[in-house]
């Protein structure tokens, strides 16, 4: 009888303990992975930032002679840059960063 009285304790301790265990075990964002996701959150907002100045700047004469230039650095005829679709208006932009004035 006392084994059995000693089983069951024992059995109810350890329901008792064992999700506290499980709280207390490490989980992987313990290990630093949130830097990751700031990184992440980081490039994103560059890309924002990006989008947004590209989106807002002046088309110039100026503007049009680095497109012209980009165009023959691709060996395309020349396009009306508004009827780009979204794509290619990005490729230029990154080609753009990369051309700096």
């Amino acid at each position: 009888m006392e084994r059995r009285n000693f089983l069951q304790l024992v059995a109810v301790g350890a329901a008792f303990a064992l999700p506290n265990v499980a709280r207390a075990t490490a989980l992987p964002q313990d290990y630093g992975d949130d830097r990751k996701d700031e990184k992440r959150e980081e490039k994103r907002d560059e890309k924002a930032d990006k989008k947004e100045e590209h989106h807002d700047h002046k088309w110039t004469k100026a503007e049009d002679k680095h497109y012209r230039q980009y165009l023959d650095d691709r060996h395309e005829k020349y396009r009306d840059y508004n009827k780009l679709n979204h794509d290619e208006q990005e490729s230029y932009w990154s080609w753009r960063d990369a051309h700096p004035d």
